[in-house]
């Protein structure tokens, strides 16, 4: 196998297995696929995953320039250029050379579908097809569909990746659904224990409060005395300065027994 270097107009081997360890070819296949995400019309094809794979390896100069100048159209996507950038680039192989190919091959892709898994994890049955495919390019032949078989596994994997995202999105969705109806429904039992007069607990939490300490005061657990206070002529504050007033009485009164009670103290 020759040496891909930045002044070569064509390779003897297809380039985008350039990588040098299984981490670094796992990263260009993320990054070739985030590319393709980005541009309208770039149909996910085998020939297209090739062209955006070398890309991001960053080997040739003079196709990531070429790329450059296909990407910068934008809006959409030059099939027939893609093509004959792919034909320019990337040249057949001989049957010695596609052998090894085919091995440098199935190493890459059994490392990508291993990353692949940990992101997306083992439930889904296309982990299996995968696997199956693997093993399907393992016993090919015919150079030509080796690489329509490479091609169908990357098309998986980016399917299996993206469907592992949505989900992920959707039960982190659920999940801040989930937290928010409960810190509702705990605003709906606080409301439902508090007097919207004065802030304070009211005729349902003194009842439920006062069974609680009933109940562990029969079973020995704790001892407890119950103080009753009643606000002497509120009546007549009612009547001679209006209900207004007697509400401001009534909550100003409860802040100044809450400020003098003890922490363990229920009012």
């Amino acid at each position: 196998m020759s040496e891909v270097t930045s002044e070569d107009e064509s390779v003897t081997h297809y380039p985008f297995l350039a990588a040098e360890d299984a981490e670094k070819a796992a990263e260009h296949f993320r990054l070739a696929i985030a590319h393709l995400g980005k541009l309208q019309d770039v149909t996910p094809i085998p020939l297209n995953y090739a062209l955006f794979y070398f890309y991001v390896a960053g080997v040739n100069t003079r196709f990531n320039a070429m790329m450059d100048d296909l990407i910068a159209n934008g809006a959409a996507w030059d099939h027939e250029a893609a093509a004959a950038l792919f034909m320019r680039f990337f040249t057949p192989c001989s049957d010695a050379s596609m052998a090894d190919l085919q091995q440098e091959l199935l190493t890459v892709l059994n490392d990508i579908i291993g990353s692949v898994i940990d992101v997306a994890g083992n439930a889904d049955q296309r982990t299996e097809r995968l696997g199956q495919k693997v093993a399907l390019l393992a016993d090919c032949k015919d150079p030509k569909h080796s690489l329509e078989i490479a091609g169908d596994i990357l098309v998986e994997a980016h399917e299996l990746v993206a469907d592992s995202k949505a989900l992920a999105a959707d039960l982190r969705h659920t999940s801040d659904e989930v937290a928010k109806l409960k810190e509702e429904l705990l605003h709906a039992r606080r409301e439902a224990y508090v007097d919207v007069l004065t802030g304070l607990s009211n005729r349902r939490a003194f009842g439920k409060d006062l069974a609680q300490l009933i109940d562990e005061a029969t079973r020995g657990v704790c001892e407890f005395c119950l103080v009753m206070v009643d606000v002497d002529f509120f009546k007549r504050i009612n009547d001679e300065h209006g209900h207004l007033i007697g509400d401001r009485v009534l909550r100003q009164l409860g802040k100044q027994i809450n400020a003098r009670i003890r922490s363990g103290d229920k009012l």
